[in-house]
């Protein structure tokens, strides 16, 4: 950055009108200044922090943040770097501001799941909101709610993430600020959940992240989702750390990866993919130090455990944490964020070049399946199709006729991923091993995608030939996938004293083994379902991942019948019939996309709060209420300039709504602190001086 220096022999050298104009071109400078690589571009319209951003058709949205810390921002906004502009988009819905929130954007849809509410103070939330981006609006999302409890589940400073059609939740805080949890990692089907919001429940049969943390980054390349760094215990002594994990979702496992090459955390927004790497732009460091680095990951050096470097073409030109960065062509913007103090947050926006160099090619996440199969019986094999950069159409195919694409053959591919199935028939082949291939090859106009296949191997065995039957059924927690009871003939299931809302049932045969089983289930509901290998479940099930059924009230009649062959073909076994009923001791509300409106929440009127001597210099404040409501208990909390809780009080108001307390300050280190009083009547904050 240029600097211009005015002495004190030159101004007095020089006419004052000259000194005017100097001063008027070194402003101007300083507002259209480069630092080395960076310009700046137009502010924002709104200062803020830690405000959640996602790219969405080369347009970078900005939502709520620290505006004013303690205090969350009501507001959102989306720049246009073809036009160098900011625009106000719709605000929180009143009551629904929300920080420390996991965001995902699926298709024109930003997803806002759980985190912390009213401010910086405030408590865990489970709810999910939605922003609409095409139509401007907030739509109501599917609470979290626990699987195990059917509660409420306060989740916040999380990861989320889409991969194909699912949304994955996990990590973060929960219940309270200081309790990191590895509990739950929480799925939800986002085109089941359209079709039916009432009917689809968010599941927890996803493995854990392995470290507990909060305040990581969380990221989706090469069809797989990335944890970042993170801290632990949030207000409760907080420390930054460097792991890095992966998830992979077709094997429901967790890999460990290179660390950063130093702690990481308030980065969740300034963390992106782009080229097949993964950028993490400033962020918290050790000693809740602000950040002006650039750090890229390589996911394929190492063997797969992935490199960091430290790109230092694109230091920060200040340092930051909480701050947005995206990639929009070949453009880095960054903007907003707080610059060393929480407390100090921005609305600048810069941009550097940014050298691009696109891979265009096709993975799947799994490269290779091996199964044993017996004869005659029928399997699917799941896997996910992604491109590292863009999307493009595609076409799938197979070189074995015993493999056949049954899921998702042709579409369009996207960074995020789809779902895609093979189904392996093994009707007609003998006992051996078999090999095939899938492949995906690009198809339509533009840019031709290098192409990506993965491997099916089978092994085929013998059937038996022996007398088969079904020997009972077994209620199944379809949340975790454990027995609950063996369903009896005239059983009644009270679904309040149930482990879980969400059921499935086996059907147990002898042998274990059979070529298939059909159930028949009729009565307040009905079903005709068949199930050519193990487990047998009535309602479907994938790699014994049960499928969820939520009973309605009623009478129900159960017949299972197990055949020889696949697909309910061959010779019948013994059948089993039983009939049971299903009563509900407890009513269960359910809620869909209703819209929300947004009106701007109105300042609590006339509540006044006084902080004295400011600056302070003795050993104690006096802090004052005024115009509160009578007998109302009013907490009381200084913050320093980090961000950090150093005092709490709490006091009650009298009957003229009036209170008073002395706020201790010695053993305070000199700087500047915000004190914020909060009660039913509202909040009021102060800034004082410690000297």
């Amino acid at each position: 950055m240029k600097q211009v220096y005015l002495t004190g022999s030159l101004s007095k050298r020089l006419p004052p009108f000259r000194v005017i104009f100097l001063l008027t071109c070194w402003l101007i400078l300083q507002a259209n200044s480069s630092f080395a690589q960076w310009t700046r571009r137009a502010d924002a319209l709104k200062k803020r922090s830690e405000c959640p951003s996602v790219l969405y058709k080369n347009k970078i949205y900005i939502f709520g943040g620290f505006g004013e810390f303690p205090n969350l921002e009501q507001t959102s906004e989306v720049y246009d770097p073809a036009t160098n502009k900011w625009t106000l988009r719709a605000s929180f819905p009143s009551g629904k501001k929300v920080s420390h929130q996991g965001v995902v954007l699926v298709d024109d849809k930003i997803w806002h799941i759980g985190g912390r509410a009213v401010d910086t103070n405030g408590p865990v939330t489970s709810q999910v909101i939605i922003y609409d981006i095409t139509n401007n609006r907030w739509l109501n999302g599917p609470q979290l709610i626990d699987p195990a409890t059917g509660r409420a589940l306060p989740l916040g400073g999380g990861g989320a993430a889409l991969v194909g059609r699912t949304l994955h939740v996990f990590g973060g805080f929960s219940p309270t600020i200081c309790l990191d949890q590895t509990k739950y990692h929480l799925t939800l089907d986002v085109d089941k959940w359209r079709a039916n919001p009432s009917g689809t429940r968010w599941e927890n049969k996803s493995a854990p992240m392995p470290l507990a943390r909060n305040h990581f980054s969380t990221v989706v390349l090469n069809g797989k989702i990335y944890a970042i760094g993170g801290q632990v215990k949030h207000d409760c002594g907080a420390t930054e750390l460097n792991y890095v994990h992966a998830y992979d979702p077709v094997n429901n496992s967790w890999a460990r990866l290179s660390n950063l090459p130093a702690p990481r955390s308030h980065n969740e927004m300034g963390t992106f993919p782009v080229d097949g790497k993964i950028y993490q732009v400033g962020g918290q460091g050790s000693g809740d130090d602000a950040q002006k680095t650039v750090f890229v990951f390589n996911p394929d050096a190492n063997g797969g455990s992935g490199a960091w470097s430290n790109a230092t073409q694109y230091t920060l030109p200040k340092y930051y944490f909480g701050v947005s960065a995206k990639v929009v062509g070949t453009k880095l913007i960054i903007s907003h964020g707080a610059q060393k103090l929480v407390s100090d947050e921005r609305r600048e926006t810069y941009t550097a070049s940014f050298t691009r160099h696109t891979p265009y090619k096709f993975g799947f996440t799994a490269k290779c399946f091996s199964k044993s199969v017996s004869s005659g019986a029928t399997i699917i094999v799941k896997n996910l199709l992604y491109t590292v950069e863009n999307q493009k159409t595609y076409s799938l195919s197979s070189n074995a006729g015993w493999l056949t694409i049954t899921k998702n053959s042709s579409g369009t591919a996207l960074p995020t991923g789809i779902d895609v199935e093979a189904t392996v028939n093994t009707s007609g082949l003998a006992a051996g091993s078999y090999s095939a291939t899938v492949t995906a090859k690009s198809t339509g106009s533009g840019t031709t995608y290098s192409s990506a296949s993965f491997c099916v191997n089978i092994t085929v065995g013998g059937t038996s030939t022996g007398s088969q039957g079904v020997v009972s059924f077994t209620l199944i927690n379809a949340d975790s996938d454990k027995d609950i009871q063996t369903l009896n003939d005239g059983a009644t299931l009270d679904i309040a004293k149930l482990p879980a809302k969400n059921l499935n049932i086996r059907v147990n045969t002898s042998p274990s083994a059979v070529g298939s089983v059909k159930a028949e289930l009729t009565g307040a509901q009905s079903l005709i379902k068949i199930e050519s290998s193990a487990p047998y479940a009535v309602f479907g099930e994938s790699n014994s991942n049960y499928n969820a059924w939520v009973p309605k009230l009623g009478n129900y009649t159960l017949k299972a019948t197990p055949y020889s062959g696949t697909s309910a073909s061959g010779t019948a076994g013994s059948a089993l019939s039983i009939a049971f009923q299903v009563v509900n001791s407890a009513g269960r509300t359910a809620s869909g996309p209703a819209a929300l409106k947004n009106p701007e929440p109105g300042k609590p009127a006339g509540i006044k709060l006084n902080v004295y001597p400011n600056p302070g210099s003795g050993t104690n404040l006096q802090v004052t209420l005024e115009n509160f409501t009578q007998n109302e208990q009013v907490s009381l909390v200084m913050y320093n300039a980090l961000g950090k809780v150093v005092h709490t009080s709490t006091l009650q108001t009298n009957y003229e709504g009036k209170g008073a307390l002395t706020m201790p300050i010695n053993g305070l280190q000199k700087g500047y602190y915000i004190v914020k009083a909060q009660g039913t009547s509202g909040s009021k904050q102060a800034k004082v001086i410690v000297e």
